[in-house]
């Protein structure tokens, strides 16, 4: 890139402002006006000239140093002396190599000079100092920032390198040196300044120079000893100077350099739009800038928005930055933006230009510029179109379709056609959108599993349309289908000849014949019918062949014979369907006429024309003389079944007349002939009936199944239960869709609930004969869930419920209606009955508990028992013992040792069955805490411990987590266990893990008055990435269910000591997904928005992929009540990675900030920052 008078390659531009490079100065830099300090040869003459010694004309610097030290001579202090000494101060060039470095914090400066000239100049161009290394004491060569002179410095002599001795030291023996320039140079571009090739110290840096890794660069006089730079592995940036010791150009290309990197992005902005908004530039310096702004996706917005000329496409176009444009290939952010550029300015205004680019490119248009194309020749209605300019777009994009391509774009140019009144238009993207493509697969076959035979292999050959069946509809009912009148010969030229190209295709493929194909057999009629209610594309051109011939036959009759007469012809089925279909429509034809006409043309028994043949004949038989309905009927008579050798051939045949003669009598019931024909079929046949659908060969039923019933309520409550049951016993069901067991087990539940005593006859009845094993104890038990307000009955109830007999098949039903009694504040009559239910539950737990059919693991114990006898049993006592306690007065503070003993029986039996118990009992824990403590902190809390049993360690667990509920008790007594369970989140507890975290949050924001102290740290012990983002998300719901006060005491007791020990990397480092979460905590924190704003800032950028925090502020008055703030926060965010939709909301934002007062830094970064983004 050209700036100035030097070219600077785009990979040090890039390095530049991607903070990625580093300067090394030599002895050049310093040289000049006004520091005038010699360089490394000249220090060596001086102190050759000071001392008299004598030396070779080949001897190196390094040598003759390195000899008179050997000698005694003091020649560190004596190169300080001479530098200290010299008058001069910085020079430019060290400010401009400075100004390379946009704040003090990011310089990257490493010299083998010894003089401090960078650290004075950075004092005046950063107003501050930048910090400085010195030798042998440097950073770490992959990660620093600062002045480092590698060499040493004045101040301390005796580390300066100077002697071969130095040199050997730094990048032999003991290396320091070069392993700092071997770590930087692997990390860091770097840019030579102030050296040439043969400089001492580039014979010794060359062997700390690793393979080519990063970019080097050297600016160099001239254009000489280039090998000898490349050779290094350097790539010299030669200048030219105007005289021998004249590096004026020097100068002048690193203060250029600088001024263009310096810019801000505003500054960029200004200069990139000044130069867009004209013609193109054509000298190097402003062609290289519009280049190299062109490489970023934020400076090319700048561009493209200026860029309104049309010499900028062959301008762009000529340096090939449109060429990934018109192939298929993955474009760049950059790319698309090119390609919106193009079509936002070209394609309606300025067509012209455009199409010769696409000319230029071959005609060929990547699929993205196509859709971009056709969205705005569709879609912009603001601009208008001439006709030609559209017919040409339309004709362009019709060529240039890509393979796979957007349908909705032959959809809108269709309607940008219709908006004008262009048919023609119409037409030609209809004709497109039929075309077909062919698909080929492989077909499913079913060889022999030993064998495997390539020939018996099967294809599956079908048609792709480049658009749906909607699409394609719509073109054809809107716009095509009203215009009949005009165009129906044109549509129906198009319309068959793809058609008949299809059946070809299938012919060629063995998949179709003239008594055959898919397509036809997909449609069930020619006319709209209910059967075809499955569109695919081709039933639109169907539709458009049946339309266009009915509109001819109306308007031009012989023209319709003609075309009847050749669709008649076809070896396509569907052709000739459409042929009959369009016959049957010419009402300007007799019934005579046309039935001759077809039998003329076409037999009656095809079976691919079966419907429509038969709705012909059925319109024609009433309208035909007698004569013609004779010959009818002795045509239909001569038929014979195809295979004369089937044992069945007579009835096949007769059959088929009956058919067809059942299609005549329903078409004119009074005609005699052919009820007498069809009645000697019948005589014959008895059993023929007439078919649900005779005028087609196959059809589609859709129907919804339940269960259904053989007996209605009302019908067994008509007679006593004694009189059904070997009835409803030896029912069996009758089959498919008749009646079935479910259907009559729900219809005896549903008569038992309407009439308890015919429920109890019954049971009685079922009794009396053993049967305990059928499934209408179901439907019974079901029924019994309704209780009743008779104590006497559900006493009854009660009764059956202890029959043991019933159990072995029903024990879960049992407990289920059990339950149900007390269930959800209890039946009516449940108080009453309360000590017999409890009575009956603790004998039916005398079986629950032998339950073995539990596994001995699950991922949800909870849900497991819920369906489980012994869960249900548990679910009663919690009601029972609640229904109890609320008749009471006082209601008193534990339980009697009736409760306790059957809590006792379901907790601690030690079976699979009182695990499930535990499950449930521990989801009610802080109900059970407040009706008896002391039982509940004996026998419950301590299955909370992980140092116990394992799995009732999970079961408690699970059972908490999912339905159990914090409160001040509960928090005192689990607290003890929680650091313990924290431990087994990767073990027992990791399917419940997202839960533990979720009511952990809420304990230490609520219930613990200090968290940092313990609890933070063990959740931080224990947390994976995952955890972590969990709890700071939920402390985000957390904080939208707060009052003021609320917020400002738990900001004060431990979120804001948090957050600051957290970006003081305590008790851990932030995580991406972390730091993402906490900053939704900001707009909840209305009450400390400012407190919040000062904390998230200073988080590291992160990727808000799925947040709603600009939207949350644009919502809230946060914004015009702390403007400072909230733009903070807003230059915070807008450095971060987020989509395009995080943004929703901005607008609203900065409509507030505006009216607003800011202060003018953060305003102009917020400016800055918001132009990098794109947002206007």
């Amino acid at each position: 890139m050209k700036i100035g008078p030097i070219n600077f390659p785009d990979d040090l531009i890039r390095a530049i402002r991607r903070d990625g490079l580093v300067v090394f100065a030599g002895a050049g830099v310093s040289m000049g006006v006004p520091a005038k300090l010699p360089n490394f040869s000249g220090l060596t003459k001086n102190i050759a000239r000071e001392t008299g010694a004598e030396r070779a004309d080949s001897e190196p610097d390094d040598r003759f140093l390195g000899r008179l030290h050997k000698k005694g001579l003091p020649v560190h202090s004596l190169v300080e002396k001479a530098l200290y000494t010299a008058p001069g101060s910085a020079t430019p060039l060290h400010h401009n190599l400075l100004r390379l470095f946009n704040s003090p914090q990011k310089v990257r400066i490493v010299t083998t000079n010894f003089d401090s000239l960078f650290e004075e100049a950075s004092t005046t161009v950063f107003g501050e100092s930048t910090v400085v290394y010195r030798s042998p004491a440097l950073p770490l060569g992959h990660d620093f920032t600062g002045i480092v002179h590698v060499h040493g410095s004045c101040g301390k002599p005796t580390e300066m390198v100077l002697t071969d001795a130095d040199f050997g030291r730094a990048y032999l023996t003991e290396g320091w040196a070069r392993r700092f320039l071997l770590a930087m140079f692997r990390k860091y571009t770097v840019l030579f300044v102030g050296y040439s090739h043969d400089d001492v110290v580039m014979h010794y840096l060359s062997r700390a120079l690793p393979p080519e890794d990063t970019a080097r660069f050297a600016l160099v006089a001239d254009d000489t000893n280039v090998d000898e730079w490349l050779f290094r592995g350097i790539r010299p940036l030669p200048f030219k100077k105007p005289s021998e010791d004249d590096y004026s150009i020097l100068d002048e290309g690193v203060q250029a350099l600088a001024d263009y990197v310096s810019q801000n992005l505003l500054d960029r902005r200004k200069s990139l739009v000044a130069i867009a908004s004209g013609m193109p530039p054509s000298d190097d310096e402003t062609v290289d800038q519009i280049l190299d702004a062109l490489s970023e996706e934020s400076t090319t917005r700048f561009v493209l928005r200026a860029a309104r000329n049309p010499a900028w496409v062959r301008w762009f176009d000529s340096r090939k930055l449109l060429d990934s444009l018109f192939e298929e290939t993955i474009l760049t952010a950059i790319d698309k933006q090119l390609a919106e550029w193009l079509v936002d300015n070209f394609a309606l205004e300025h067509h012209r230009e455009l199409i010769f680019l696409i000319s230029r490119h071959r005609m060929n248009i990547g699929s993205w510029l196509w859709y971009l194309l056709g969205r705005e020749i569709g879609l912009n209605k603001n601009i208008e179109i001439d006709r030609l300019t559209l017919s040409t777009w339309v004709s362009l994009l019709l060529g240039t379709m890509p393979k796979i391509a957007d349908q909705h774009i032959l959809l809108w140019i269709a309607e940008r056609c219709a908006d004008i009144g262009d048919v023609n238009g119409i037409l030609t993207v209809f004709g497109r959108m039929i075309s077909h493509r062919l698909e080929v697969k492989e077909g499913i076959v079913w060889p022999d599993e030993k064998t495997y035979d390539s020939d018996k292999m099967k294809f599956d050959v079908e048609f792709s349309a480049p658009c749906d069946h909607w699409n394609l509809n719509e073109i054809y009912t809107k716009y095509i289908k009203p215009s009949l009148n005009q165009f129906a010969l044109p549509v129906l030229s198009i319309s068959i000849t793809e058609l008949e190209a299809q059946h070809a295709t299938l012919v060629s493929w063995g998949e179709s014949d003239i008594s055959w194909d898919s397509s036809s057999f997909h449609r069930s009629a020619i006319e709209p019918h209910e059967q075809d209610r499955l569109h695919k594309p081709i039933d639109v051109l169907i539709d458009a062949v049946r339309d266009s011939l009915v509109t001819i036959g109306e308007s031009n009759p012989s023209l319709s014979d003609s075309w009847l007469d050749t669709l008649s012809k076809s070896g396509a089925p569907l052709m000739r369907r459409i042929f009959i279909h369009g016959l049957n429509e010419r009402r300007d034809k007799s019934a005579d006429e046309r039935l001759r006409f077809f039998l003329d043309r076409h037999g009656l028994h095809d079976v691919c024309a079966h419907h429509e043949i038969s709705r012909l004949i059925a319109d024609l038989y009433p309208g035909l003389n007698g004569d013609r309905r004779s010959e009818l009927i002795d045509l239909i008579l001569a038929y014979e079944w195809p295979d004369r050798e089937d044992e069945r051939f007579a009835e096949l045949t007769a059959r088929k007349y009956f058919d067809w003669l059942q299609c005549l009598t329903t078409a004119d019931p009074s005609c005699k002939i052919a009820n007498a024909a069809r009645e000697k079929i019948v005589a014959e046949y008895p059993d023929f009936k007439p078919k649900k659908h005779p005028d087609l060969t196959h059809w589609m039923e859709i129907g919804h199944f339940e269960p259904r019933s053989p007996y209605p309520i009302a019908e067994l409550l008509d007679k006593p239960a004694s009189e059904w049951v070997e009835a409803l016993l030896a029912f069996r069901g009758d089959g498919f869709r008749g009646p079935d067991r479910d259907g009559l087990r729900m219809t005896v539940c549903e008569a038992a609930k309407k009439n308890a005593g015919w429920g109890f006859d019954l049971a009685t009845e079922l009794r009396k004969r053993s049967r305990w094993d059928t499934d209408l104890w179901a439907g019974l038990l079901h029924a019994w869930e309704e209780w009743s307000a008779d104590k006497n009955r559900c006493l009854l109830i009660l009764g059956w419920l202890q029959t043991k007999e019933l159990w072995e098949h029903n024990l879960y039903q049992i407990t289920r209606t059990l339950s149900s009694l007390v269930r959800d504040g209890g039946k009516s009559c449940a108080t009453t009955i309360l000590g017999e239910a409890n009575r009956t539950a603790t004998v039916l737990w005398t079986e629950v508990e032998k339950d073995t059919d539990i596994p001995d693991s699950s991922n949800d114990w909870l849900q497991l028992a819920i369906n489980k006898s012994s869960g249900v049993i548990a679910e009663f006592w919690l009601d029972s013992i609640e229904l109890w306690r609320n008749v009471q007065s006082p209601k008193p503070d534990r339980l009697d040792d009736a409760y306790r003993s059957a809590l006792n029986q379901i907790l601690l039996g030690g079976t699979k069955a009182c695990g499930l118990a535990l499950t449930i009992l521990a989801s009610q824990l802080a109900f059970l805490l407040n009706v008896d403590y002391d039982w509940t902190k004996e026998h419950l809390l301590e299955n909370f411990d992980s140092d116990n049993d394992p799995k009732r360690f999970q079961q408690s667990w699970h059972g908490f987590l999912i339905s159990g509920t914090l409160n001040p008790q509960v928090v005192d007594e689990i607290e003890p266990y929680l650091e313990k369970s924290l431990n087994r989140l990767d073990h027992e507890l990791v399917t419940r893990r997202d839960r533990f975290i979720e009511y952990f949050t809420a304990l230490i924001c609520f219930y613990v008055s200090d968290p940092l102290e313990k609890w933070v740290p063990i959740f931080f012990k224990n947390a994976n990435p995952h955890d972590r983002k969990e709890f700071a998300m939920h402390i985000v719901h957390l904080l939208r269910g707060m009052n003021a006060e609320q917020q400002k005491d738990l900001w004060k007791r431990w979120i804001k000591p948090y957050w600051e020990k957290r970006l003081q990397g305590l008790p851990q480092p932030f995580l991406p997904e972390e730091i993402a979460e906490m900053a939704e905590w900001v707009p909840r924190l209305d009450t400390v928005f400012e407190q919040g704003v000062t904390l998230a800032v200073q988080m590291p950028p992160a990727k808000f992929e799925h947040s709603s925090i600009i939207y949350n502020l644009s919502k809230s008055d946060l914004v015009s009540q702390y403007p400072e703030a909230t733009a903070i926060l807003l230059v915070y965010l807008l450095k971060a990675n987020s989509p395009v939709y995080f943004w929703h909301g901005l607008t609203e934002i900065m409509k507030t900030l505006n009216r607003e007062k800011v202060s003018p830094l953060v305003l102009k970064e917020l400016e800055i920052l918001l132009a990098w983004k794109g947002f206007a």
